[in-house]
């Protein structure tokens, strides 16, 4: 083949993007929407978060006939108070630095980034895990308290409540994944 191979040179001749300069405001603008992400997932989170609590406290409360189904919403309840507080814990980012120069601001951001990483990259641990035995166990004690053949429901409910676990994760390892390259990209430009 030569140089004039016309799929070399459609690929040669195709426009790229253009990576921006590294200065203070890119860095402003890619922060602050770094910042609001986080925000709006973590208040979307507390906010889902407590409304279940809630429903799920009250109808621990109300089912007086299944202890086991109690159990369930209990677990549930207290799992999901470990995930919210985790979450806040794990989240909230460092304030930015005030009249930083370019340098200095490239190094909070890529912290920042890596935090978030980090934490994208480790939500089976402190998102699933702590929901993962009321989860489990509700169906089970549903179906016990309505007389319904629980093994079989059981194993349904076992493998659906991991394929959504794997459905939940991926997209964050996804992103984490991304993060993790702009985070080198940004090491590049530092130097």
């Amino acid at each position: 083949m030569n140089g004039d191979d016309p799929l070399r040179a459609l690929w040669r001749d195709q426009p790229t993007k253009e990576i921006p300069e590294m200065t203070i405001e890119v860095l402003r603008e890619r922060s602050g929407r770094l910042a609001r992400a986080v925000a709006t997932r973590k208040w979307g989170e507390t906010i889902a978060g407590a409304l279940s609590m809630l429903l799920l406290a009250a109808l621990g409360v109300h089912v007086t006939g299944s202890p086991l189904l109690q159990l369930a919403c209990l677990l549930l309840v207290v799992g999901e108070g470990v995930v919210i507080a985790g979450m806040w814990r794990r989240s909230t980012p460092a304030p930015a630095p005030v009249g930083a120069a370019t340098g200095e601001f490239l190094g909070y951001y890529r912290g920042e980034l890596a935090r978030e990483r980090d934490f994208l990259g480790t939500m089976a641990r402190w998102y699933i895990a702590p929901v993962a035995p009321g989860i489990f166990l509700f169906p089970i004690a549903a179906c016990a308290a309505l007389g319904l053949p629980v093994f079989a429901v059981g194993v349904v409910a076992t493998v659906s409540t991991a394929i959504t676990y794997v459905i939940i994760v991926m997209p964050y390892r996804r992103t984490a994944r991304r993060m993790g390259r702009e985070i080198e990209s940004l090491a590049g430009s530092s130097e």
